[in-house]
């Protein structure tokens, strides 16, 4: 049975609904070129979109630092923590 990918907006995005179930189908142990057939699509297709995915969630992570966290800056200013960076 193949699945449809679904887009949302005019920027042509997967949904986050669709990401989610090419992730559940990755980690029931699934190949990428397995959950590509399903879907209708290629498994490099398919590599490419979680990549991307994943590069977004890294992104996101990277955001937060010391100006958004002041309690992570005091800890992140800290001479002792300072030294685990020159390791």
């Amino acid at each position: 049975m193949t699945k449809t990918i679904e887009y949302s907006g005019a920027n042509h995005k997967v949904s986050p609904a669709t990401i989610e179930l090419l992730i559940s189908e990755r980690n029931k142990g699934k190949s990428l070129r397995q959950v590509g057939q399903m879907f209708g699509r290629s498994g490099e297709r398919v590599r490419k979109l979680l990549a991307r995915e994943e590069a977004a969630n890294i992104a996101a992570l990277l955001k937060l630092s010391a100006r958004a966290d002041p309690v992570l800056a005091k800890i992140w200013d800290d001479e002792r923590d300072a030294a685990y960076d020159r390791i």
